[in-house]
């Protein structure tokens, strides 16, 4: 599997009545035949043939009950699975819907893209593991929410869970100030500022939803557009260090060896 903590597979009868909650970093379900009956933040949901079920680490939910002939197939995964697509989409629509919905009714296309999707997991998980291994898992699951976030319109969306979490409200909107002023803007005084609360309420949020420090957060998205420019163009650590705002190359390389324990030539060359 990816790692010791996660898990893909199909599951049926015996088995979904084994599945626990617990405080992995997401659950994919695409249901294939049967129905099913589980409790997400004390909401009744009916999962039935072809029904998407995407489950954060956030979500309280409980296995209830499920059909004889019931069956679906399913991911596990880390946070540290997923905490690249939560850093990379910052849509606060996307984020709604699957934070405080996640149940989804895709037409019979999506369908099939889902099951694409899933056997495209079933290769990566038979690979060696290594470092390519880790990237395409990673892009796999940077894929399937990207997917959702441009087709969520098209999606019927179970809208009977509708109580906001704040929590989420704020965690979700530093990520979008984050987007939006990256490339200026590395103070966490700043982004506190920004959402009109203290440093100290903006640390306990983030920590609390994401798992990281506001500081954290921000080294990361650097670092994440850093790996970016390397991989896929030709600028030069110059001109990557004048887009990003490092005062000087030098800095910009320190940076990216402390987080990376890798220089930006070996990164790129890899």
């Amino acid at each position: 599997m990816f790692d010791k903590s996660s898990k893909y597979g199909v599951f049926g009868f015996n088995e979904a009545i084994e599945l626990q909650n617990d405080s992995v970093g997401c659950y994919v379900f695409l249901i294939t035949d049967g129905y099913a009956e589980i409790l997400v933040n004390g909401n009744k949901k009916i999962l039935k043939a072809n029904t998407l079920a995407v489950l954060f680490y956030n979500d309280h939910w409980n296995w209830v009950y499920n059909s004889k002939h019931f069956s679906a197939r399913y991911v596990k995964l880390t946070y540290a699975e997923v905490e690249d697509a939560i850093y990379r989409i910052t849509s606060p629509t996307f984020w709604d819907i699957v934070l405080f919905h996640s149940i989804f009714y895709p037409d019979s296309a999506a369908v099939k893209l889902l099951n694409s999707w899933f056997d495209s997991l079933e290769w990566i998980s038979a690979q060696a593991d290594n470092r390519d291994k880790i990237e395409l898992l990673k892009s796999s699951i940077y894929t399937l929410f990207l997917a959702l976030n441009i087709e969520f319109e098209k999606l019927t969306v179970d809208k009977s869970y509708t109580k906001r979490n704040q929590s989420w409200i704020l965690g979700i909107r530093f990520l979008n100030l984050l987007n939006d002023y990256k490339e200026t803007e590395r103070s966490v005084q700043f982004y506190a500022s920004k959402m009109n609360i203290t440093t100290t309420y903006l640390n306990k949020v983030t920590h609390k939803v994401l798992r990281a420090s506001p500081k954290e957060l921000i080294d990361k998205q650097i670092i994440s557009d850093i790996k970016h420019y390397l991989l896929f163009s030709n600028l030069t650590l110059k001109e990557i260090s004048d887009i990003l705002n490092f005062e000087d190359v030098s800095y910009l390389s320190r940076f990216f060896k402390k987080h990376t324990d890798l220089t930006t030539k070996e990164f790129r060359n890899s």
